[in-house]
């Protein structure tokens, strides 16, 4: 079901948005703004308001204060049936007693389209997500994955403005999880549209997105492309919620030597790690002589880069190992430096034994600091 027709592409604004229960405020001052056909990824801890910021989109959930727009036309106080959006949710939302043809073909009786129209519609959606052998079962028979087949074929039945998937994996196993991801990409493409897509995997964040909004205690931390919230995270929650191992954090002091910055890692017993830096840190002399926050990322500190263009930038600091992780392609090391337990990745053939002593090389470029008053990055 290829989209021919562009003005059926709907962008998404939300201006100033806020959600409250009783005194406890959920959403506060959210603001979005979602090119036509882009997927956003909204990612968060638990709590933090994202599945609430859903539902206001989707009409479930009244707003206290702000707008929400769907292409030129402002739906805030529209019903949920008049917003143009289907929404898929975690729980698949079948009816148990029907079959799929008559879960699919529901919502399109209701909207009375034509006994030829729904049965074209029902005969494309199935097309797409594969379930044309599955339309005389009943949602008992299915598996999970296929449960959630269904209920994407019901939402792409109704040709929406804008689709709204609300953790629509988390129920399936691992490696369904990695199928189904693969094949909503694939859906987003070919039906072309606008869709907010609500999760707390990163690793679907990550892959999914066009946009990823980090959230965080009813606000959003940080609106960009996947890959910037990765390289340029603009504070410590975002840079250390998004990556799987985490960034490592180190407390170090900002030194100078004959014009050039070099930090030394924090530690009472011995001040001999120091790491110098290039000359793109030219805003740190308010904090000469203070304690920032370093963040690392595990990639790049290792025990040898196969990358040979970059072997001149790289530093080398002592640690002890404690433990290893075999992932398969990857060997994840946990090593004490300067009392401060880090995570190295490194390939399998770089494993260590526990408790040996290893040098480590650290490519200082990709350090980023952050004020540890603020918490917010030191660009």
């Amino acid at each position: 079901m290829p989209l021919n027709k562009e003005d059926k592409m709907k962008s998404l604004i939300i201006k100033d948005l806020y959600k409250n229960y009783g005194d406890v405020e959920v959403l506060k001052g959210i603001n979005i703004a979602l090119k036509a056909g882009e997927f956003l990824v909204l990612v968060g801890p638990s709590g933090c308001g994202k599945s609430t910021l859903l539902s206001t989109i989707a009409g479930l959930e009244e707003v206290n204060k702000g707008s929400i727009s769907l292409g030129d036309v402002d739906i805030t106080d529209e019903a949920p049936k008049d917003r143009g959006l289907a929404m898929v949710f975690q729980s698949y939302a079948l009816y148990p007693n029907m079959t799929v043809r008559e879960n699919i073909e529901f919502g399109l009786k209701i909207s009375k389209y034509s006994k030829e129209e729904i049965k074209n519609r029902i005969s494309n959606a199935a097309g797409i997500l594969h379930i044309e052998d599955l339309l005389d079962r009943k949602p008992g028979q299915l598996s999970g994955g296929q449960r959630q087949r269904v209920a994407i074929a019901r939402s792409i039945s109704r040709e929406p403005d804008m689709y709204l998937f609300d953790e629509p994996l988390s129920n399936l196993d691992a490696e369904l999880r990695v199928k189904m991801r693969a094949e909503i990409k694939k859906l987003h493409k070919r039906v072309q549209k606008t869709i907010v897509y609500v999760t707390h995997d990163q690793v679907e964040a990550m892959t999914l997105a066009d946009k990823i909004a980090i959230m965080n205690k009813g606000t959003i931390q940080q609106f960009d492309t996947p890959s910037n919230v990765y390289d340029n995270p603009c504070n410590l929650f975002t840079a250390g919620f998004i990556g799987s191992p985490s960034m490592n954090f180190i407390d170090v002091i900002v030194k100078k030597d004959n014009d050039k910055y070099f930090i030394n890692l924090i530690n009472e017993k011995n001040e001999d790690n120091f790491i110098y830096l290039d000359n793109t840190y030219e805003n740190l002399d308010k904090y000469l002589g203070k304690t920032i926050i370093a963040g690392l990322r595990p990639e790049h500190i290792q025990n040898g880069f196969r990358d040979l263009s970059i072997t001149g930038e790289l530093q080398t600091l002592k640690a002890k190992v404690n433990f290893s992780e075999l992932t398969g392609a990857d060997v994840f090391i946990y090593v004490t430096l300067n009392a401060k337990e880090i995570i190295t990745r490194v390939s399998p053939s770089g494993a260590k034994e526990d408790g040996e002593i290893i040098e480590l090389k650290v490519w200082a470029k990709k350090i980023i600091f952050f004020d540890k008053e603020s918490e917010m990055r030191i660009k």
